[in-house]
Protein backbone atom coordinates (compact mmCIF):
# COMPACT_ATOMS: atom_id res chain seq x y z
CA UNK A 1 0.00 0.00 0.00
CA UNK A 2 1.43 3.27 -0.86
CA UNK A 3 0.43 6.86 1.13
CA UNK A 4 -0.74 8.02 -2.05
CA UNK A 5 -3.73 5.47 -1.94
CA UNK A 6 -4.51 6.11 1.54
CA UNK A 7 -7.65 9.03 2.91
CA UNK A 8 -8.63 10.45 5.93
CA UNK A 9 -11.02 8.24 7.75
CA UNK A 10 -10.17 4.95 6.00
CA UNK A 11 -9.96 2.12 7.43
CA UNK A 12 -6.62 -0.67 6.63
CA UNK A 13 -5.89 -3.39 8.43
CA UNK A 14 -2.05 -4.73 9.57
CA UNK A 15 -1.34 -8.01 9.91
CA UNK A 16 1.67 -8.98 12.65
CA UNK A 17 3.03 -12.20 13.56
CA UNK A 18 2.80 -13.19 17.35
CA UNK A 19 4.10 -15.65 20.06
CA UNK A 20 0.91 -17.43 21.44
CA UNK A 21 1.04 -17.81 25.05
CA UNK A 22 0.56 -21.39 24.65
CA UNK A 23 4.07 -22.98 25.87
CA UNK A 24 3.18 -26.24 28.14
CA UNK A 25 1.87 -27.95 24.47
CA UNK A 26 5.59 -28.30 22.50
CA UNK A 27 8.42 -30.18 24.01
CA UNK A 28 10.77 -27.53 23.25
CA UNK A 29 9.20 -24.76 25.34
CA UNK A 30 9.28 -22.56 22.24
CA UNK A 31 6.45 -20.49 21.96
CA UNK A 32 3.93 -21.29 19.16
CA UNK A 33 3.08 -18.38 16.47
CA UNK A 34 -0.04 -16.87 15.72
CA UNK A 35 -1.13 -13.78 13.81
CA UNK A 36 -3.25 -10.41 14.73
CA UNK A 37 -5.13 -9.03 12.25
CA UNK A 38 -5.60 -5.43 13.76
CA UNK A 39 -7.62 -1.95 12.21
CA UNK A 40 -5.55 1.21 11.40
CA UNK A 41 -8.24 4.04 11.34
CA UNK A 42 -6.32 6.82 9.24
CA UNK A 43 -6.40 10.11 10.58
CA UNK A 44 -3.93 12.24 8.26
CA UNK A 45 -2.46 11.74 4.99
CA UNK A 46 0.65 13.63 3.99
CA UNK A 47 2.03 12.96 0.88
CA UNK A 48 4.73 15.92 0.55
CA UNK A 49 6.22 15.14 3.84
CA UNK A 50 5.70 10.82 3.65
CA UNK A 51 4.01 10.19 6.16
CA UNK A 52 0.03 9.26 7.81
CA UNK A 53 -1.31 9.79 11.47
CA UNK A 54 -3.53 7.14 12.39
CA UNK A 55 -4.61 5.17 15.31
CA UNK A 56 -2.97 1.88 15.67
CA UNK A 57 -4.78 -1.15 17.45
CA UNK A 58 -6.78 1.36 19.70
CA UNK A 59 -3.88 3.68 21.01
CA UNK A 60 -3.33 6.70 20.12
CA UNK A 61 -2.64 8.53 17.10
CA UNK A 62 0.85 8.05 15.49
CA UNK A 63 3.14 8.74 12.61
CA UNK A 64 3.42 6.06 10.11
CA UNK A 65 5.67 6.09 7.20
CA UNK A 66 6.56 4.21 4.12
CA UNK A 67 8.19 1.07 5.33
CA UNK A 68 5.35 0.59 7.61
CA UNK A 69 2.26 1.60 5.51
CA UNK A 70 3.79 -0.69 2.88
CA UNK A 71 2.48 -3.72 4.94
CA UNK A 72 -1.11 -2.87 5.55
CA UNK A 73 -3.80 -3.94 3.72
CA UNK A 74 -7.03 -2.57 2.17
CA UNK A 75 -9.62 -5.23 2.89
CA UNK A 76 -9.49 -7.64 5.85
CA UNK A 77 -7.48 -11.24 5.30
CA UNK A 78 -9.53 -13.95 5.91
CA UNK A 79 -7.98 -16.07 8.83
CA UNK A 80 -7.84 -19.45 10.22
CA UNK A 81 -8.44 -20.93 13.42
CA UNK A 82 -6.38 -23.90 14.50
CA UNK A 83 -5.97 -25.56 17.40
CA UNK A 84 -5.18 -24.24 21.07
CA UNK A 85 -6.41 -20.52 19.77
CA UNK A 86 -3.79 -20.32 17.27
CA UNK A 87 -4.81 -18.22 14.26
CA UNK A 88 -3.33 -18.50 10.53
CA UNK A 89 -3.71 -16.84 6.77
CA UNK A 90 -6.19 -18.83 4.63
CA UNK A 91 -4.30 -20.28 2.09
CA UNK A 92 -5.32 -19.51 -2.38
CA UNK A 93 -7.39 -22.57 -1.95
CA UNK A 94 -9.42 -21.61 1.17
CA UNK A 95 -10.07 -18.06 -0.04
CA UNK A 96 -11.68 -19.42 -3.37
CA UNK A 97 -13.90 -22.21 -1.33
CA UNK A 98 -15.00 -19.22 0.90
CA UNK A 99 -16.11 -17.00 -2.10
CA UNK A 100 -17.88 -19.62 -4.12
Amino acid sequence: MKIKNLEVGQVVYAVEKRDSMVLGMTKSKKPLKTIAVLPVYIKEVNVEEGYVMAKYNGNSERKFREGSIAKWKKEKPMTVNMNFGLVRLATKEERDAAKK
